[in-house]
């Protein structure tokens, strides 16, 4: 029909106009089509160590996050979202790619390599004609660790710097600066990740100085920085035609089940994460909130979809061809985004192999569905998230059917899981002693990577019973980052260099703290230990030497 009106339109010209009218018959078309638009831009923001219950649009009384809720005001917001996992590069790779860390590989943080077989949602949009850039504000997402291809810019580490983390504030303007330093008319695609909440807290008590908690400030902080950029589109007139997608990748503990950061457990506290997209110009609602579970996993299918981005585009390019992309497109939620039907509930499948990979403690691994939660653990937990959402009384033993059930579904995840091989990625020491002041300490890669159904459990401890070591260890992590010490933390300090003899970390960070309390011999003892375990340690070189009176 269209096409027929166009033609119209050359013979009523004369057949001297043809030729030029010819030229403008797609233009043409594309007016005169009732459906047809320009593809969005597309603005994904991540951001990272956020609760859903700390921001002001998932009803929490004390937060400032305007920008964000104004986001959701005018967007739509599920009320349910899930992580993957509580740990920062493998929860990215699933935003990514659509595939649990289960299937990607990579399972840890900074140990794997992204497959070069699985695509990710950076190169089937590059593929489709985008500009993309990516702006992280953290050397977890380093570069090297594969989450960089397809981004035109991957702006992460600074070569020569020794800053572990960007604030929000930097994160903002490097993404302005890409955004104005863009010549060209295309779409474009920028993932912009902030890491503001994460340990080591950086409170900002001036700029908010209602608000008591540093974690709150940190939000603040971050959703101050998320506005300069959400504002620069908007008075460029482009905020309407880009699909906005703000998502974190995992929450944090805050005490919950004797838990202060995140990494160890997968209960709600860490597992349950913001979701909410805005995009006017496709055609969203405003003030839409979805309830029922979604996870991670289904977001990059998501946002292809509601973009109108075919995979068979990038699946033609790829050679050799790569992992099956329809599988992965099956599992977008678009139809719930756009309100034209309502969301089934998914299974949510998530794990944390943090116990196994620091402690040879058993992993947990788990599902949510239809506001249940059944953890697979050494003494497995089923919780009711509507009457229970603190996850305080598991129903495991009462409600055996459900629990049951829950239990077969996520063996059928596991079991259907497409596994790819993940190279190692190369970390130097120098880097290991950075990641160490983010509490990242080395761990037993190969146990994870060995890590089967049949040899899961082992005999090996549930984590739960070890919560008093996993609270010592989340207040060592907070030693390492040198903010904030107090008695308790001096003391876990000890406590886990007491219960690990044969961790040299610990001991460094006991000797530390006996030399903090003015012991030293108490020190020279923990910095003996350390030499035995590492005697070409710098730390433990220069500490020696300082108690046993020498000079360099």
């Amino acid at each position: 029909m269209h096409f027929r009106r166009a033609r119209g339109l050359c013979y009523a010209f004369g057949m001297k106009q043809t030729f030029r009218i010819a030229a403008v018959i797609p233009v043409l078309l594309l007016c005169l089509s009732g459906c047809a638009r320009r593809p969005p831009n597309i603005l994904l923001l991540t951001l990272d160590t956020t609760r859903a219950d700390r921001l002001g649009c998932y009803d929490y009384s004390k937060a400032h996050t305007p920008n964000l809720d104004r986001l959701a005001a005018e967007g739509v917001l599920f009320e349910h979202a899930q992580s993957v996992m509580p740990l920062t590069t493998p929860t990215h790779a699933t935003i990514l790619t659509g595939r649990l860390p289960i299937e990607h590989g990579i399972r840890l943080n900074r140990e794997s390599i992204l497959p070069a077989e699985i695509p990710s949602i950076a190169e089937v949009l590059k593929a489709a004609g985008y500009d993309t850039a990516a702006v992280v504000a953290t050397r977890i997402l380093d570069a090297k660790f594969g989450l960089d291809r397809g981004f035109g810019l991957y702006d992460g580490e600074k070569p020569g710097t020794k800053q572990l983390s960007r604030p929000a504030n930097e994160i903002t303007d490097t993404a302005l600066a890409w955004l104005r330093s863009r010549q060209r008319s295309r779409p474009f695609f920028l993932w912009a990740h902030y890491y503001d909440p994460h340990m080591p807290r950086t409170p900002h008590p001036r700029l908010f100085p209602a608000l008591k908690d540093p974690y709150d400030q940190e939000v603040a902080f971050m959703d101050m920085h998320i506005g300069r950029l959400l504002e620069y589109l908007r008075a460029g007139g482009k905020l309407d035609n880009t699909l906005v997608v703000a998502v974190a990748d995992h929450g944090e503990s805050l005490g919950e089940h004797d838990e202060i950061l995140h990494g160890f457990f997968i209960y709600q506290s860490t597992q349950h994460v913001p979701m909410i997209f805005r995009w006017p110009g496709g055609g969203l609602p405003d003030g839409l909130r979805v309830s029922g579970s979604v996870s991670l996993n289904d977001l990059m299918p998501t946002m292809l979809e509601l973009s109108g981005i075919k995979l068979d585009v990038f699946a033609r390019k790829g050679a050799p061809p790569r992992t099956a992309v329809d599988e992965v497109m099956r599992r977008s939620f678009a139809h719930a985004v756009t309100g034209r039907e309502p969301l089934v509930p998914r299974a949510c499948h998530m794990e944390a192999l943090w116990s196994l990979y620091y402690f040879d403690w058993a992993p947990l691994s788990g599902v949510v569905e239809d506001g249940w939660s059944y953890i697979h653990a050494p003494e497995p937990e089923l919780y009711s998230l509507v009457a229970d959402p603190g996850e305080t009384n598991n129903l495991f033993a009462v409600e055996p059917r459900r629990a049951d059930e829950m239990a077969m579904r996520l063996e059928a995840f596991e079991r259907a899981a497409v596994r790819h091989a993940s190279a190692a990625a190369a970390v130097s020491p120098e880097e290991m002693r950075r990641f160490a002041s983010l509490g990242y300490l080395a761990g037993n890669n190969a146990a994870v990577q060995n890590l089967s159904a049949d040899n899961r459990f082992a005999g090996r401890a549930n984590p739960k019973s070890q919560s008093r070591l996993i609270l010592a260890d989340n207040r060592h992590s907070m030693f390492l980052s040198g903010r904030n010490l107090n008695d308790e933390i001096l003391d876990d300090c000890i406590l886990m260099a007491d219960a690990f003899p044969d961790r040299v970390g610990y001991a460094i960070s006991a000797g530390r703290a006996h030399l903090m309390r003015a012991r030293p011999d108490e020190a020279l003892k923990y910095f003996e230990r350390a030499e035995v375990l590492c005697p070409t340690n710098p730390v433990v070189i220069r500490h020696l030497q300082m108690l046993r009176g020498k000079t360099r």
